[in-house]
């Protein structure tokens, strides 16, 4: 998404801290300067090409859908009602970082859109000039910058009611939860790309490992179908890796196929974004038990004449990279 196509209604900031009695809102904003402006727009960006994004629609049922039917009109009132929940919840589990609350109304091609940033605060050493004294003192709620991740976050499409969100796990109750979507806006969301990807490697590389003896061989299928179906339809297909890489085993086929369902994940063609098009079709990452990481082109993991896997006798491997001309110190 280009910054361009982004434009900004209004926003307001909620200091979300713990240690204040009631959260501090400010006024909402329909001016600002180009800086600000374009920190706003940096996170809009950044955030929209998350592949930790989870999503889902917002029902007509729930608790906030009145608040967002006429979201220009109700900016403040659902911001404060966010702000007051997250405080709340704060004050009574005291391991929820403080920071800042951030609430945005954008446009982006002629859609509307609400979005929420809490950008946790972080501590960071500045000077002080007072009275021609010099020294230096600890700012402890600076915020964040725009390249940085934003851990606790969610946007809303104010059209057809669709959220995103990127959630932060905290201990509530002596419970692990995504605090965000579980507890203050009440939602079941789709798993995200990050979270899919790690279950199809989880369940294809187990699989593998308990079906076959040559594991590297198989590894490299299973790499290689993931990135040409990927680069070729921006698609994972699950049934793709069952055909190339399970087919001369029945019993890991139908083993595959039971753990992908019991983790969720039931539809063979899952579209991807394009970031993790890219990351998927790229480079695979080695790490050895031995504490070496490699680096290597996808397109590299089926050409013996370059790289090359070896499985030994007693269950070890050996890697092979052929055809060097030179090797840099970077």
């Amino acid at each position: 998404m280009n910054k361009t196509q982004i434009k900004i209604n209004s926003f307001l900031f909620s200091l979300l801290d713990s240690t204040l009695p009631i959260p501090k809102i400010s006024d909402t904003y329909t001016e600002f300067d180009e800086e600000t402006e374009d920190y706003l727009k940096s996170l809009i960006t950044k955030i929209s090409a998350d592949t930790r994004l989870r999503n889902g629609l917002v029902p007509h049922t729930h608790k906030y859908f009145d608040l967002l039917v006429n979201q220009n009109e109700k900016f403040e009132q659902f911001a404060s009602k966010i702000t007051n929940s997250i405080h709340f919840l704060m004050q009574n589990n005291n391991i929820i970082s403080s920071g800042d609350g951030i609430f945005i109304n954008a446009s982006i091609d002629n859609v509307d859109y609400f979005y929420f940033f809490k950008l946790n605060y972080i501590k960071r050493f500045m000077h002080l000039l007072k009275d021609d004294s010099l020294k230096l003192i600890e700012n402890k709620v600076l915020l964040p910058s725009s390249n940085q991740k934003c851990d606790e976050c969610f946007y809303i499409n104010l059209f057809d009611k669709e959220i995103f969100i990127v959630d932060k796990k905290y201990t509530i109750d002596g419970e692990p939860i995504d605090y965000l979507s579980n507890f203050i806006l009440g939602l079941v969301l789709n798993k995200s790309e990050d979270e899919l990807i790690k279950i199809i490697n989880e369940v294809t590389t187990n699989t593998i490992e308990k079906h076959y003896t040559l594991t590297a061989k198989k590894i490299i299928e299973y790499k290689n179908t993931l990135a040409e179906t990927a680069e070729a339809t921006g698609t994972i297909n699950t049934e793709d890796i069952n055909i190339n890489v399970f087919n001369d085993n029945k019993e890991a086929e139908n083993e595959y196929k039971e753990a992908l369902y019991n983790n969720g994940i039931k539809a063979k063609e899952i579209t991807i974004s394009k970031k993790l098009e890219k990351r998927l079709t790229r480079k695979q990452k080695i790490l050895t038990s031995t504490g070496i990481e490699i680096l290597i082109p996808i397109e590299y993991l089926n050409q013996p004449d370059l790289f090359e896997y070896r499985q030994e006798e007693d269950g070890k491997m050996t890697i092979l990279i052929k055809d060097i001309d030179k090797i840099e110190n970077k």
